[in-house]
């Protein structure tokens, strides 16, 4: 078999990524919000970490990234994509334990943490 390169992202980068995505997404994506709320309960990916935060600011200050955006209509919009655009790609079991609310608060508290200019 030929030898080939594959490019990989460790995960807790990828995580971050995730978080930046979620924050200054110009047009919301509820997948984002369900990503980071099922590998919080089930991985149990610690958004709080120090390091993953420092990870995170790092990539929020990318040249070309929208302001965060945590508004209500950021949520209202991410509300109306549950029943259009989750459900149809998710098993039955994993929509039902989907809480949008918990999710988002998940990343208001993020976006809190990252005003703080604690982690400088």
């Amino acid at each position: 078999m030929p030898t080939f390169t594959v490019h990989a992202m460790e995960m807790m980068e990828a995580y971050a990524e995730k978080v930046r995505a979620a924050l200054t997404r110009k047009e919301p994506a509820i997948r984002d919000l369900f990503d980071l709320f099922h590998a919080v309960s089930k991985m149990k990916l610690d958004l709080d970490d120090h390091d993953f935060l420092i990870m995170v600011k790092k990539k929020l200050d990318v040249p070309g990234n929208i302001p965060i955006d945590i508004s209500l209509k950021h949520k209202q919009e991410l509300g109306l994509q549950l029943e259009g655009q989750l459900r149809p790609v998710l098993r039955t079991a994993d929509f039902d334990r989907f809480n949008m609310d918990g999710a988002f608060e998940l990343i208001d508290r993020v976006a809190e943490k990252l005003a703080d200019k604690v982690l400088g």
